[in-house]
């Protein structure tokens, strides 16, 4: 056996060992994490108007298991809303939007979706193109004039493909310095 072969085998086992840590590491933390909701019916919920009598018996029938999917997942809270022909049937949130000041998820809690907004804007946009309201080759200041001008023409296409110039704001990514009250606030992180 030559050193070459030698060296990759350490290599072979020294990544099995360190798969073989991450994965005891992660059971580890999964044994003795403490359970933000132990006992799921006692979850709290919060809801601002009763579901229409005719939904009424499939949302009792549902809540169970939305407490029950919080608490196997161990998550602080979530919020349901259906929506039947248009208009919204039953909205609640269950849970905690704060864990540590014990203030409830309510149907206006606001989550950070991320990357979800990525298909959802997809489908959004495919309408718009469909309906011939959008057209992905234009640039983008035919649809938002505010936004900064590159030196290059950046269209809708490239941004929604990842190639249209915005900088990548690395471990900061995720952590916004504080709340954009308004659409075009935002817009300035993409300058």
């Amino acid at each position: 056996m030559t050193w070459k072969q030698k060296g990759l085998g350490l290599i072979a086992v020294g990544i099995g060992l360190l798969l073989v840590a991450g994965l005891a590491l992660y059971t580890y933390f999964l044994a003795t994490m403490k359970p933000l909701h132990p006992d799921p019916q006692a979850v709290t919920s919060v809801r601002h108007v009763a579901p229409p009598a005719r939904w009424a018996d499939a949302v009792e029938r549902v809540k169970p298991l939305v407490r029950a999917h919080l608490s196997e997942r161990n998550l602080p809270g979530l919020s349901v809303a259906v929506g039947v022909g248009g208009e919204i049937v039953w909205a609640e949130g269950f849970g905690w939007a704060d864990l540590e000041k014990q203030v409830p998820v309510t149907p206006d809690t606001v989550f950070r979706i991320g990357s979800a907004s990525t298909a959802l804007t997809s489908a959004a946009a495919g309408l718009l193109v469909e309906q011939g309201r959008l057209n992905l080759d234009y640039e983008i200041q035919a649809y938002v004039p505010t936004y900064a001008r590159k030196e290059w023409p950046v269209t809708l296409r490239q941004l929604m493909g990842h190639t249209g110039g915005v900088r990548h704001f690395g471990d900061e990514e995720f952590m916004p310095q504080g709340p954009c009250e308004r659409t075009l606030d935002g817009l300035r992180l993409f300058a």
